[in-house]
């Protein structure tokens, strides 16, 4: 078998082969298993063989005996994305375990993407700093160490993964500027007048800024500049507390996590250059934010003259 074995890694397939998490192989009609519920779901002859192999893909624990009959199915399955090397799944879910990560969330990172055993280490070995009110901490910090994240204060000496903001309101656009300076990847969230919005996600140079968008809404607004300075910076103590929806903002906690650990695994946030806003209503949209001329981010880069 070690040769078969061989010609077959050869081709594609994983060492010790197991079904992607949360893919299922079921009966489709009385001649075909079907293997997935998605678009990418494969359609596999009911055969004693086929179902002898699937089987052994179920769990991925236990070695499959490549011949002319498997290595074709299972070469269909990895081309739709529905196999993935048990043996790194299962190594996966004992380091997760020591890390205090559930072997549920080990299945979500295999579940996505590609360099599952990479893009968990990156999770396991990244942090992120938090400025946030001391009674929203709980709300995010609970969410990135469940998914393998560990955050810290934000004023820790050394270098995080990126930074996250959160604020009652507009946060003061001055507290941004050492992180767009030292270029720090960083996430704003804050409610405002009870709505919510998350984002921009921020990597300087790359991405517009808050400072950006700013820019872009005052060319409809000219005054906004300094009516958001004002929200931001109030004067004299206020009586009338501000609305916070619990509901929404758990859902802001929610968002900003899954684009916090999809930074640190290298990929790009939902949020990334844009601004995800929530209304009371549940309605949403998502503006997409290109670096504005006018702000001092873009100063000491080449534009180009339309």
């Amino acid at each position: 078998m070690g040769e078969r074995w061989a010609a077959a890694v050869e081709r594609g397939l994983p060492h010790r082969p197991m079904l992607r998490p949360g893919v299922r192989a079921v009966r489709s009609d009385d001649r075909h298993l079907r293997v997935g519920l998605g678009p990418d779901a494969v359609l596999l002859p009911d055969l004693p063989a086929t179902r002898d192999l699937l089987g052994r893909l179920a769990e991925g624990r236990s070695a499959v005996g490549w011949d002319e009959v498997t290595t074709p199915l299972a070469r269909r399955l990895v081309e739709s994305g529905l196999l993935v090397d048990g043996e790194e799944f299962w190594a996966a879910v004992r380091d997760g375990r020591r890390r205090g990560v559930s072997r549920e969330v080990v299945a979500d990172v295999f579940a996505g993407g590609d360099d599952h055993g990479h893009r968990l280490r990156r999770r396991l070995g990244s942090w992120v700093a938090l400025d946030v009110p001391d009674g929203w901490r709980p709300g995010i910090t609970d969410l990135l160490a469940a998914s393998g994240v560990v955050t810290r204060p934000a004023d820790e000496e050394s270098l995080p993964a990126a930074r996250l903001l959160a604020r009652l309101g507009e946060p003061r656009r001055d507290l941004l500027d050492p992180w767009m300076r030292s270029g720090e990847p960083h996430l704003l969230l804050r409610l405002v007048e009870g709505g919510l919005t998350v984002g921009p996600f921020v990597e300087a140079g790359l991405t517009a800024c808050c400072r950006c968008v700013d820019a872009h809404l005052s060319e409809r607004d000219p005054r906004r500049p300094l009516v958001v300075e004002q929200y931001a910076d109030p004067t004299g103590a206020r009586l009338v507390p501000e609305p916070v929806s619990p509901s929404l903002l758990a859902l802001g906690w929610a968002m900003a996590a899954h684009d916090l650990v999809t930074y640190v695994e290298g990929g790009e946030p939902a949020t990334w250059s844009a601004t995800i806003t929530i209304g009371r209503d549940l309605a949403v949209e998502r503006v997409r934010w290109a670096r504005h001329a006018c702000c001092g981010c873009g100063w000491g880069d080449q534009w180009d003259v339309v």
